[in-house]
């Protein structure tokens, strides 16, 4: 199957993604700098440091959520390079335009989301 009507030359998806692509990063690499000072000893106060380290893990829930979608966007770029984009990796069929435009990292239709 071939990729859905209005994507063959749909310039508006690719650069999107190239754009969330360069926010995700950019996001990260901060993630990683803030992350980067856990070498520091913590705080004295104990408080704090259950502070710290709370801080610590929702960095890094942030980071590997950049990460994940990094991955997908990645995904779907090449997958647009390649002329794959929009085609259900499950069924075969073109995904909607819909959910592309809601998710255009999208692998599967609708149906096959479920």
């Amino acid at each position: 199957m071939g990729r859905p009507a209005g994507f063959a030359n749909d310039e508006a998806i690719r650069l999107r993604l190239a754009t969330r692509r360069e926010e995700l990063t950019t996001r990260r690499r901060r993630v990683d700098r803030d992350l980067g000072r856990q070498n520091e000893p913590l705080v004295a106060d104990f408080s704090d440091q259950a502070t710290q380290v709370q801080n610590d893990e929702v960095l890094e829930a942030i980071g590997d959520s950049a990460s994940r979608e990094l991955e997908a966007i990645d995904a779907a770029l090449e997958r647009i390079a390649s002329g794959r984009f929009g085609v259900c990796t499950d069924c075969g069929q073109q995904i909607e335009r819909a959910r592309l435009e809601a998710v255009p990292y999208a692998v599967r239709c609708s149906r096959c989301a479920v």
